[in-house]
């Protein structure tokens, strides 16, 4: 039994050596950078609608983010002013301040101050009306990014067919 783990232990240690001077044997392959520019230039003439797609989406995007961001900060001063200067029976003065503030929500108070003496109604669809506007002002451009979501990959599925159609003509051409 024990002659046979000795065989074992010896054949063992024959393949390992054999399996390090063939590694040493062996030149080490070259490995080639991969870099986004060389991916970019492969790609071919589909790269470039598809990279002014992604630029027009992302300055579209980022011009949404900080409008949309601005006009949130809710500003409680605002409304401290608005209610102190009602309550003194003051309504141009309230008005200014909401025309001063250049916020959605001083908008919104602005056109109800305007309509104060009128029914609750007419009060109510004139700030409705004012909230749609604002809502619409915040949302432009924003159906821009949809197409574009729509329309670059249909780009890059372009670009895999126009690719593999060139490689089917390479191998056929050599």
């Amino acid at each position: 039994m024990t002659l046979l783990f000795l065989q074992a232990a010896d054949t063992a240690h024959k393949i390992i050596d054999t399996v390090k001077t063939a590694g040493q044997q062996l030149a080490p392959i070259p490995s080639e950078e991969l870099r986004f520019g060389d991916l970019l230039v492969k790609g071919g003439w589909v790269m470039l609608p598809i990279g002014l797609l992604a630029i027009l989406g992302l300055v579209i995007f980022f011009e949404r983010y900080f409008t949309i961001r601005k006009a949130s900060k809710t500003d409680s001063n605002l409304m401290i002013q608005v209610r102190s200067s009602i309550v003194m029976g003051n309504l141009e003065s309230a008005k200014a301040i909401c025309r001063n503030s250049n916020t959605p929500l001083g908008r919104m108070l602005q056109k109800g101050l305007l309509r104060i003496g009128r029914p609750i109604k007419d009060i109510e669809g004139a700030i409705e009306n004012v909230g749609k506007l604002e809502v619409s002002k915040l949302e432009k451009n924003i159906g821009i990014v949809g197409i574009i979501a729509g329309i670059a990959p249909m780009f890059g599925f372009l670009g895999t067919i126009w690719g593999g159609y060139q490689n089917f003509l390479r191998y056929f051409k050599d």
